[in-house]
């Protein structure tokens, strides 16, 4: 997952710096697998101001963490803010 999470980085700017940016879909994942109740705001909020993102891939990703960490309720979620 890492090297993919890498490859769909886009170029960006950072304070005037160059820089490589995750992807909103892999923030999201990675914001899914925290137990912090601040992180499911942001996801929330994230989908809720962007209707293009890549659902095959976050459903995809988000099922297999959700799969290695065995807490099917991640999956749940997402797929409960999923418009």
């Amino acid at each position: 997952y890492e090297i993919e999470s890498v490859e769909r980085a886009v170029q960006g700017e950072l304070l005037g710096v160059k820089a490589k940016i995750i992807s909103l879909e892999d923030l999201i994942v990675q914001k899914s697998i925290s137990e912090r109740d601040k992180d499911w705001q942001d996801i929330k909020n994230l989908i809720e101001v962007n209707s293009k993102l890549d659902w095959n891939y976050l459903i995809e990703k988000v099922s297999m963490f959700s799969k290695i960490l065995d807490k099917p309720e991640i999956l749940d979620k997402i797929k409960r803010l999923k418009k």
